[in-house]
Formats: C-alpha cells, structure tokens, sequence
C-alpha cells in the first residue's frame, strides 16, 4: 500500500481509516510504505507529532518487518 493509503493528516485520525489499516494488514501479502504523507497536511505546513498518532496505527497493524519508506 502506497504513501500509508493517503490518510487526510491535516484532519486528523479517522475511524474509517484505522479500520482500513487493520483489514489491510490482516492480509500477509500486503505491506505499507510510509511516504507522500506531506502532501496531506495544511499547505506543507506540519510537526512530527502531526505524524506520530498514523505512524503508531501502521506500526501495531504491519509491525517493522511489513513498513518500508520510501523518498523522492
């Protein structure tokens, strides 16, 4: 799954997202790329801790051995 499937980060958290993560990552085949999240915050404006709380959902759903980053 690209770009940890394009969560609206300028929002925050939704239900409906984490739910998603967690159906996903039931599947062993499917792994996460945590990269692109920029592009969902207020005008490229952002902190880390506006990352933490998705960070913290794909961790627990993927665990380290299903995560990739990726980099422009």
């Amino acid at each position: 799954m690209d770009h940890m499937g394009k969560p609206q980060i300028a929002k925050g958290l939704s239900n409906e997202w984490v739910e998603n993560i967690r159906v996903l990552s039931s599947h062993k085949n499917v792994y996460c790329k945590i990269s692109g999240f920029l592009t969902e915050t207020g005008n490229f404006k952002c902190t880390k801790n506006d990352f933490s709380s998705f960070f913290e959902v794909v961790s627990k759903a993927f665990g380290e051995n299903r995560l990739m980053y990726g980099s422009d």
